[in-house]
């Protein structure tokens, strides 16, 4: 018989050797769980045991080790992909029936494999769950509290990405710092190897010079070049800290962080030297990639235990040291799940946990526990860098990641902080700002759903939100009122920095143009719309430049490409589409029927916008410049691509350029063609074109992008997953 559904509960005393024998069960069971899902619904779930909210709830309370249960299943998750695989974490003193009934009633759910964790507490009403989420967090810069007679200990900080995040530590302060590795003590390189920089040049000299030219192993010589690099890379960031002016001390023990005894004796011959320790940098760590059902427990032990049990054994050496920060080097990984990782996931999982319990227990201590994405250097080879490129994933530039651990490490709200490219300003050249062009005030509009009926049909999370689409119609009336007697071409750069919620019902809108700017036939307007004050400035919500002319270009020749048209049979349905995925109301669904959905895009009927009159009770116009039916919709196709591809919907944040080529959309419909170019961590983009009847381009835009999140999912569709957010 095939086993058609998996689940692993934790005990309350859970161990690494259950964790470990968990995990082998699931690589025992994963083949036939696999073969069942490609034809029946099969399911895999983790229970845990912490508090009813992963952890964030009772952070003082926890056991850690129950972390490692949800990055099981997270991983499970991407690997598995006909399995629903699902995390769900109980309060331990829950009341065992109900508790059961939850557990029961997520497992069995048709939809829960849009949400990957779930969480029940005692307090919590019926039907509604714990779940963590993401947020966006600007980190105000502060103070590194780090002096002359400061003592740091970094494991795993002579080499990789931990050295380099110590470098530019050590140039903010004249600490001393103490590198723990598994490498002997470095010494100095002989005359012979020091001009060598390429492998091949290197593992020559070792051949002539270490094996006086005899046969070797291929994996002998590797070995042997890999202790000589270890060895440069050493004295390479021990020189460096050395040469900087901060004053900063730099020294280095060879300690086997997994030896309790080792590591004790180390820490206190430290501290005997340089007096208490006030910070410790846990950045050790090591990689063992192979699909969940090649897992061996050798490879657990090695990855786990470098994470978990060396922490255990540094944090028992440094005893009651009146530790100021307390920084771990988690993974991305155990907050998304990463094919191949399991194990590294749940090592990075329970480092998560321990970070909450810490920061609980010790309130003098900045506690964070760094969840990275994938750096250019450390332990991403020149193949895993190619395939996190092909992915779209970005990799996070030295500098820019050492420098964001110095501003988490000073300031920010979370203990728990994801970290990737893509977030970090730092990450790319600081350029010279220029003093933008002078805007001034065109019009005023109150905006509520009195006023704008249309809102009424566009609520996240059951607050009203201005449609992306029906902004991009406000910035084009703008830039005409100002230069009467020209037609809107389309928009550049449409830069959406704030979505306008309207919480308290209504909001006051302030709609500002710049001069126009000839650019050849063509005249280019800046255009912003702006609402409220943050920190003594008005915000802005969105800007653009919209571009004039007197006439309309000719549309340009376009043919639907076949790759959309391959595979691309769908069976939903508008009304399942707008049901079961989609958050508009009425008045906003403007999808007729998807033609076909596929890796490549999507091509759907789409409806055309009636006359402003019946969104607006005083219209700017009475005719639309563009269509924000139509454009809201493809959208809307975006957002529906995501999920049906990555389980994730998307909300619009730019567009490259729009241009228009008919002085109207078509009042009978048209065809939308959406056109996926890339797909990147948290972000989709793609090419939109619109059709009329003939087959004629009504529309383009180029550079689409929308932000990509399985967090939104419960904003869509706050009744259908009504969970409270940890």
């Amino acid at each position: 018989k095939t086993i058609g559904g998996l689940i692993l509960i934790a005990p309350e005393d859970i161990s690494s050797e259950t964790l470990r024998d968990f995990l082998m069960l699931a690589k025992e069971l994963g083949e036939d769980l696999q073969r069942a899902g490609k034809n029946n619904p099969a399911f895999f779930a983790t229970i845990s045991r912490l508090d009813g909210g992963f952890g964030l709830l009772s952070p003082g309370n926890i056991s850690p080790l129950q972390g490692a249960m949800a990055g099981m299943s997270k991983t499970a998750r991407l690997e598995w992909p006909h399995v629903t695989c699902t995390a769900i974490d109980v309060a331990p003193y829950s009341d065992p029936d109900k508790a059961a009934q939850f557990i029961v009633d997520v497992i069995t759910r048709t939809d829960n494999h849009v949400w990957p964790e779930w969480g029940y507490h005692p307090e919590l009403a019926p039907g509604s769950a714990y779940t963590p989420v993401l947020e966006m967090d600007d980190v105000e810069p502060g103070a590194l509290a780090l002096t002359e007679g400061d003592v740091v200990v970094a494991s795993g900080g002579a080499k990789g990405i931990t050295a380099k995040c110590i470098t530019l530590l050590a140039k903010s302060s004249n600490a001393i710092f103490y590198l723990l590795g598994r490498s002997p003590a470095p010494h100095p390189e002989p005359d012979w190897l020091k001009p060598l920089t390429s492998a091949g040049e290197i593992k020559a000299a070792i051949l002539k010079h270490e094996y006086n030219g005899d046969a070797v192993s291929p994996k002998e010589l590797e070995s042997a070049y890999r202790r000589h690099m270890a060895n440069r890379e050493i004295l390479e960031t021990l020189d460096t800290v050395k040469s900087l002016a901060s004053g900063a001390k730099v020294f280095y023990k060879s300690v086997d962080i997994l030896d309790a005894h080792v590591t004790s004796k180390a820490v206190g011959a430290i501290r005997n030297a340089h007096g208490k320790i006030t910070a410790l940098i846990h950045g050790a760590g090591v990689l063992a990639d192979h699909p969940i059902i090649q897992k061996t427990t050798q490879q657990f032990d090695n990855v786990f235990h470098t994470k978990v049990t060396g922490l255990k054994n540094l944090l028992a050496a440094i005893g009651e040291d009146p530790l100021r920060h307390l920084t771990l080097f988690s993974s991305v990984s155990a907050r998304m799940g990463n094919a191949g990782q399991i194990d590294y996931a749940m090592a990075n999982e329970v480092l998560n946990k321990m970070a909450q319990k810490l920061a609980a227990l010790k309130p003098d201590c900045r506690v964070k526990s760094i969840n990275w994405g994938p750096w250019e250097s450390g332990m991403v080879t020149e193949a895993l860098k190619r395939t996190f490129l092909q992915r779209g994933i970005e990799l996070i530039p030295a500098f820019a990641g050492a420098q964001s651990l110095i501003t988490e490490m000073a300031g920010g709200r979370g203990i728990e902080v994801v970290v990737g490219n893509g977030l970090l300003d730092t990450a790319h050249p600081i350029k010279q700002k220029k003093e933008p062009a002078p805007l001034s005030l065109t019009y005023d509009r109150h905006i509520d759903t009195e006023r704008y009926p249309v809102l009424n049909a566009h609520q996240i999370n059951n607050i009203p939100v201005v449609p992306f689409a029906l902004m991009t119609e406000w910035m084009g009336h703008g830039a005409l009122l100002e230069n009467p007697g020209l037609k809107v071409h389309g928009l550049d750069d449409i830069r959406l920095l704030k979505g306008i919620r309207l919480k308290n019902d209504s909001g006051l809108l302030h709609f500002l143009t710049g001069n126009a700017k000839q650019n050849g036939d063509l005249f280019e307007v800046p255009v912003e719309i702006r609402n409220g004050v943050k920190d003594h400035q008005e915000l802005i919500h969105i800007r653009s430049r919209v571009i004039l002319g007197n006439t309309l270009n000719a549309p340009p020749p376009y043919r639907i490409p076949d790759r959309l048209l391959e595979d691309s049979s769908y069976t939903r349905s508008a009304e399942s589409i707008y049901k079961d995925i989609l958050f508009h109301g009425e008045t906003l669904q403007g999808i007729v029927e998807v033609k076909c959905l596929n890796s490549s895009g999507m091509v759907a009927e789409v409806k055309s916008a009636p006359p402003p009159s019946q969104w607006v009770k005083e219209p700017l116009r009475s005719r639309w410049l563009a269509d924000p039916l139509a454009l809201d919709t493809a959208f809307q196709m975006a957002s529906i691509w995501c999920f049906e591809n990555h389980q994730m919907v998307s909300l619009p944040s730019y567009a490259r350029h729009y241009r228009q080529y008919a002085a109207q959309f078509p009042k009978d419909g048209m065809l939308a063609i959406l056109e996926i170019s890339a797909v990147k961590q948290n972000r989709v983009v793609a090419d939109i074109t619109f059709l009329d009847r003939q087959n004629h381009v009504v529309a383009q835009i180029d550079g689409y992008e929308a932000v990509m999140d399985i967090n939104l999912i419960r904003a869509f569709k706050p009744e259908k997953y009504n969970r409270s957010p940890v």
